[in-house]
């Protein structure tokens, strides 16, 4: 990178997460969970030294390999790894440890508050990609993690939403949709939209 270059545009991007914080750290280091949101073949060695690589087969019609170390890991809290191109036609522009990931996690009354920032892009053009690309990884992260959280996986809750509907007696109805359906939840499809567990 030539020394020249004043480092100075950033990204930063915030989303609110219907999950506890240990179910979103799970979905930043875990390789399938990470894989998954990322839409990419994703490895993160979680510890401070530890190797990510992000293969992206087909971002914006091209082939990406996205690289970096670990620079910080607390669990359940933030994670700091930088971030550079080692395949892909921004490999000169972003080399590999030129930028940095910061993520952090912050406990609410709902969830997890997800406040990722990217750092050290080299140019206005660069950041308004990254932050839509962000935006949109991040928008594939609040939609996954709710799902981990669910044991056995939707699979399991769709199951039990309609072995609820299908049991005639009222009494083990309710009691099969309180194990699967929030008081305040809502539910739509093309035929009926309702809210609360009542309707």
């Amino acid at each position: 990178m030539p020394a020249s270059r004043v480092k100075t545009q950033a990204v930063e991007v915030s989303v609110d997460i219907a999950a506890r914080p240990a179910t979103v750290w799970r979905c930043l280091v875990e390789a399938d969970l990470l894989s998954r949101w990322l839409r990419a073949t994703a490895t993160l060695e979680p510890r401070v030294g530890g190797a990510v690589r992000f293969d992206f087969p087909g971002l914006a019609g091209e082939h990406y390999v996205i690289e970096g170390v670990v620079e910080e890991l607390r669990a359940n809290q933030a994670l700091v790894f930088t971030w550079g191109v080692s395949v892909g036609p921004q490999h000169e522009n972003i080399p590999v440890g030129s930028t940095r990931v910061r993520i952090r996690l912050a406990e609410t009354a709902a969830g997890t508050r997800v406040t990722l920032r990217h750092e050290d892009l080299p140019d206005e053009k660069e950041r308004q990609a990254h932050a839509t690309g962000w935006t949109a990884l991040m928008g594939a992260l609040s939609g996954l993690a709710p799902a981990v959280a669910i044991s056995g996986g939707l699979e399991a809750l769709w199951d039990a939403w309609f072995a609820a509907w299908g049991e005639t007696d009222t009494a083990k109805r309710e009691a099969l949709l309180k194990r699967c359906f929030a008081e305040d939840g809502g539910f739509r499809d093309v035929h009926i939209a309702g809210h609360g567990r009542a309707w």
